[in-house]
C-alpha cells in the first residue's frame, strides 16, 4: 500500500501545474484527443486532477468511447467540494460505448476502485458512474467502492471479473439498472473472496439500496449481504435488495452460497425480487444466517425463486438462525429433485412441510408453490400464466418494478409487474396436493382493462369439457386419486374470452393406509368412494378374527377373497419405500400354517373387522375403504 500512496503522490505532483482551479461545469473524457482544453485522455488525469484540486459545484465528465479501452483508475481519498447538489458524475456520452479494462495501474487487482480503506467515510463521496462498461479484473472487483458514501452506480455492465461491484464499509450507496454477468469468485483485499457475487455488500456497508439489477451466469453468489462475524464493524444492516432478476448464479465457489445471500444482515429488506437457480445447483436461492444478538432481515416477502437443481429455494444455515421480522408471499417453484426449503442439511420438499416447520414459526402463511413462468432463463419477466400474478402484497420499499412499471394496490410477485392490455385469465389456489377427499380453495387472479371488469367466470376443474363453478372464488372437492388439469376461462364483455389451462395444477394421492409397527392397534384408512374405480373388482379384506364389540383393528394379518380359492395378505409392519405390501397366494396367508378352505372364513354369521378393498385386473389394490366390523 505505501508503493502505490507514493505513486499517486508523483502523479499528483506532476499534475498539479495541469490546472490549479478547482473543476467545476461540463467535461469531457475522450482518448482520441489530448488532453486540455476541457478534455481529459483518460480517467487517471481525470481522477488526479480531481483529488489534488477538488471541485466547486457539480463536475460531470462525458466519456466517449475514445481509441480503444480505458485503463483502469483509483480515487483513493475524498474529493474536495463533493456533497448533496455538487456531485462527480461519469456518463457515457450518448450513442457512446466507453470501456475500462482493468487492473488498473496502481497494481491493485481492481478495475476500478473508490476509496482505500474498511473506515466508513474515508474514500469518495457523492460520485456517480453512469453507462460505463468495466471489465478485465479477474482476481478482484470491476468496482470497488471502499469506505465510501453516497456512491451511485447505475446503467453499467459488469463482467469477466471477480466480483461485479463490491462494497466494504460504504453506506447511503444507489446500485441500480446495472447487467453483471461472467463472474468468478474472487475479489482482492479491502473486500474477501469468501463472499464474493454478482453484488456484495460487505462488512459495515449499512443503508444501500440495491435495485433492478440483472445478474447471470455468475460462478459466484448473485447477491451478497453481510458481514465475516457478529462484530459491529463487520455487520452489514439495513440495506435494501428490490426488483432485481438474479439467473444461473450457482453460489458454487463461495462461502454461504445461493442466489440472495444474507449473513449479519440485520434489519436487511429482500422483496420481489425473481431468482432461478439453476439445474446442478445443490446450494439455495435464498439463504439467511445470522444470530439472536445481530437480528434476522426485516423482511423477506414477494420474492420468486426458481429452483432446477437439487438444492432448496430458501434455507436458513442452522435451527438458531433468527427469522425475518415480515416473511411472507413468497412463491417457490422447486424442480422434483429440489426442496422447498431447508434448514443445516434437513430438507423440505414441500411447501405445507416447511409451513409447519417450528423454525418457520407461522411465517410464509399467504407464500405459494406454482409455476414461476419466467419468459427465459435469461428474462425472468413473467407470464399472464405465472401464480405469481398478482398474487402478492404491497411492501413499503416498493413502489414499481423492474422496468418502473407501477405496483397495484394487489402486486405481483417477484420483480416484473406485468402490464398486460387486454383480458387475461390467471388463478391460483391454496392446498393442490394431497390425499382423497382433497378440497381445495381456488382464487381468481384474472386481469382486464375493460371498465366494467370481468363479468363471468367459468371453472373446469377436470378440465373435462364440463364446467363445475361460476363463482369467482370456488371451493371444489377432489375425491378420486389423479393428477387433474384445471381450466378458467373469463369474459369482460369488451375482449375476447380468455382461457388459461394449468396441466396437473391439482394431485390427489391414494388412500392413507397405517398402522402400528408392532402389527397390533389402530387401523387407519382414509377412504376413497368406490365409484372412483367403476371397473374393480370388490372384496373384503380382514382386518382380524376378534368378534368382539369396538376391539376393531387388532389383527395382524389381513386377507382378502376376490374369488373362492385365492387369498390377497397385506404384510404388516410396514417396510421403508413399501408401506403397503401385498401377495397373492392361493389359499393361505402367508408366513403362517392357517389354510383356510375356499369360502370357509364366509359363512353366514360371520362377524369380523374388514376393510373393502378393490381390486385392478392385475389385482394391484386401487382403493380401501375405512375399517369396520362386518358379520358376512
Amino acid at each position: 500500500m505505501t508503493t502505490m500512496l507514493y505513486r499517486l503522490a508523483i502523479v499528483l505532483s506532476l499534475l498539479a501545474s495541469v490546472a490549479s482551479a478547482q473543476l467545476s461545469g461540463n467535461l469531457t473524457i475522450d482518448s482520441s484527443l489530448p488532453t486540455g482544453a476541457g478534455n481529459y485522455n483518460n480517467f487517471l488525469v481525470a481522477a488526479a486532477e480531481l483529488v489534488s484540486q477538488g471541485i466547486a459545484g457539480p463536475v460531470t465528465f462525458t466519456v466517449m468511447t475514445g481509441s480503444g479501452t480505458y485503463a483502469g483508475f483509483w480515487i483513493p481519498g475524498q474529493i474536495p467540494g463533493t456533497g448533496p447538489g455538487s456531485d462527480v458524475t461519469f456518463v457515457a456520452g450518448a450513442n457512446q460505448s466507453p470501456v475500462i479494462g482493468g487492473p488498473n495501474l496502481w497494481g491493485l487487482s481492481d478495475a476500478v476502485r473508490l476509496g482505500s480503506g474498511t473506515v466508513v467515510g474515508s474514500g469518495p463521496t457523492w460520485v456517480v458512474m453512469d453507462g460505463l462498461e468495466i471489465t478485465g479484473a479477474p482476481t478482484g472487483a470491476a468496482l470497488m467502492v471502499a469506505g465510501c458514501t453516497n456512491i451511485t452506480v447505475r446503467n453499467c455492465t459488469f463482467h469477466t471479473s471477480g466480483t461485479g461491484v463490491y462494497l466494504v464499509a460504504s453506506t447511503s450507496c444507489l446500485i441500480e439498472r446495472n447487467l453483471v454477468y461472467g463472474t468468478a469468485a474472487l475479489a482482492a483485499t479491502p473486500g474477501s473472496n469468501t463472499y464474493t457475487g454478482g453484488i456484495t455488500l460487505y462488512n459495515g456497508s449499512s443503508n444501500n439500496l440495491v435495485q433492478k439489477n440483472l445478474i447471470r451466469d455468475t460462478t459466484g453468489n448473485g447477491i451478497f449481504v453481510g458481514g465475516s462475524s457478529t462484530a459491529v464493524g463487520s455487520q452489514s444492516t439495513n440495506n435494501t435488495v428490490i426488483n432485481n432478476f438474479v439467473s444461473n448464479c450457482p453460489g458454487s465457489t463461495s462461502t454461504y452460497r445461493g442466489g440472495v445471500v444474507l449473513r449479519y444482515a440485520a434489519a436487511a429488506v429482500i422483496a420481489n425480487n425473481s431468482v432461478w437457480m439453476p439445474a446442478g445447483s445443490a446450494n439455495h436461492g435464498i439463504l439467511m444466517s445470522s444470530t439472536a444478538t445481530v437480528g434476522g432481515p426485516a423482511e423477506v416477502s414477494n420474492n420468486i425463486v426458481k429452483h432446477d437443481g437439487t438444492g432448496a429455494c430458501t434455507a436458513f444455515v442452522s435451527t438458531v438462525d433468527p427469522l425475518p421480522t415480515t416473511w411472507d408471499y413468497n412463491l417457490y417453484d422447486p424442480a422434483p429433485s429440489a426442496n422447498v426449503g431447508a434448514v443445516s442439511v434437513t430438507t423440505y420438499p414441500t411447501l405445507p412441510a416447511w409451513q409447519g416447520l417450528p423454525q418457520v414459526a407461522g411465517n410464509e402463511s399467504n407464500s405459494l408453490t406454482g409455476a414461476a413462468d419466467f419468459i427465459s432463463a435469461q428474462d425472468l419477466h413473467i407470464l399472464g400464466s405465472s401464480a405469481a400474478f398478482l398474487s402478492g402484497v404491497p411492501v413499503p420499499a416498493v413502489s414499481d418494478d423492474y422496468d418502473g412499471d407501477p405496483r397495484p394496490p394487489t402486486p405481483s410477485i417477484g420483480a416484473d409487474e406485468l402490464q398486460p392490455n387486454g383480458l387475461f385469465a390467471a388463478f391460483s389456489a391454496g392446498a393442490t396436493n394431497g390425499p382423497a377427499a382433497l378440497t381445495v380453495s381456488f382464487n381468481d387472479l384474472s386481469f382486464t382493462n375493460a371498465p366494467g371488469g370481468i363479468t363471468s367466470w367459468s371453472w373446469d376443474f377436470q378440465n373435462d369439457g364440463t364446467p363445475d363453478s361460476f363463482i369467482q372464488f370456488p371451493t371444489f372437492i377432489y375425491n378420486c386419486p389423479g393428477t387433474y388439469d384445471v381450466s378458467l376461462t373469463v369474459t369482460d364483455g369488451v375482449n375476447a374470452p380468455s382461457t388459461l389451462v394449468r396441466p396437473g395444477f391439482v394431485a390427489v394421492g391414494d388412500f392413507q393406509f397405517s398402522m402400528a409397527t408392532s402389527g397390533v392397534g389402530d387401523l387407519t384408512v382414509s377412504p376413497v368412494p368406490a365409484s372412483c374405480y367403476p371397473l374393480a373388482t370388490t372384496g373384503f379384506t380382514f382386518v382380524s378374527f376378534n368378534a368382539t364389540s369396538g376391539s376393531i383393528g387388532q389383527g395382524g394379518w389381513f386377507g382378502i377373497v376376490p374369488d373362492a380359492a385365492t387369498l390377497l395378505s397385506v404384510q404388516i409392519p410396514a417396510t421403508p419405500g413399501d408401506p403397503l405390501h401385498h401377495v397373492v397366494t392361493p389359499n393361505t396367508y402367508p408366513n403362517t400354517g392357517l389354510v383356510l378352505p375356499a369360502g370357509s372364513v364366509l359363512l353366514p354369521g360371520t362377524t369380523m373387522d374388514a376393510v373393502q378393498v378393490m381390486l385392478d385386473a392385475n389385482y394391484s389394490i386401487v382403493y380401501v375403504s375405512n375399517v369396520a366390523q362386518v358379520t358376512f
